[in-house]
């Protein structure tokens, strides 16, 4: 779930591409259904004719590496053992950064313009708290539908409960009536959405594509196992040349 909307808060900020190119511009036919961990490849397949071909991640667009970053082939690609934990970490630490930071940029102003609420104190307070408060009701739900064997009522249930109690709880932090606390609550994610859109277009027009394609390569897609480490790189065509 956590990556799934970090993925959509990508997918949606990064113009909404309903296609995946190559780097040259060139469109590719299919959606990937596979990555290989080893190679750093991603295999496209062709829902019309049952084609499959095998792409390089380099060779994607920036968009697409984007995109394929919170896929489930990706998801699923890495292997058993330390690396493949340590990549697993940092992929769920930068999910949670991508979630988290617009979420609460989303609840701050969300807060603002229904409770009339500017501090961003009050909003830090009232976003933690609603969500730890959300969370560990979830959890409790989930773990009594594994005793009764109907998971997904208890979850319905649980988001439901959930989402009561952290409106409570976000009326409360702000002093406002139920109704508002819970416009506030059920408000953030369009606004996060909205706030990761704005940022990464102002990001895009600030730096040259030379240089976001850079710090997207060094600092996510290297770090997670999506693309060799310019260092591995390196030491490979050295090697080759000797």
């Amino acid at each position: 779930m956590r990556f799934r909307l970090a993925g959509l808060l990508l997918f949606i900020s990064a113009g909404g591409a309903s296609g995946w190119e190559l780097d040259s511009g060139r469109t590719l036919d299919g959606v990937p259904v596979a990555f290989d961990y080893e190679n750093k490849s991603v295999t496209f397949e062709n829902r019309i004719t049952g084609g499959r071909r095998a792409v390089p991640a380099e060779n994607l667009s920036l968009r697409s590496r984007q995109r394929l970053l919170f896929s489930t082939p990706f998801r699923r690609s890495h292997p058993e053992g330390a690396a493949g934990r340590e990549e697993k970490n940092r992929l769920l630490r930068l999910g949670l950064l991508t979630l988290a930071g617009p979420l609460f940029l989303g609840f701050w102003i969300a807060g603002w313009f229904v409770a009339g609420k500017f501090n961003p104190l009050l909003a830090l307070s009232g976003f933690l708290g609603s969500w730890i408060l959300g969370g560990i009701l979830v959890v409790c739900y989930l773990f009594f539908a594994e005793t009764i064997g109907s998971r997904s009522a208890a979850l319905i249930v649980g988001v439901t409960a959930a989402t009561i109690f952290a409106a409570v709880f976000v009326s409360a932090v702000y002093g406002c009536t139920f109704v508002k606390g819970l416009l506030v609550f059920l408000l953030q994610p369009l606004a996060a959405v909205c706030v990761a859109g704005i940022g990464l277009l102002v990001f895009e027009l600030i730096l040259p594509k030379e240089t976001e394609d850079r710090i997207w390569r060094h600092y996510v897609f290297a770090p997670v196992g999506l693309i060799e480490s310019p260092s591995t790189s390196e030491k490979s065509d050295s090697s080759q040349s000797r």
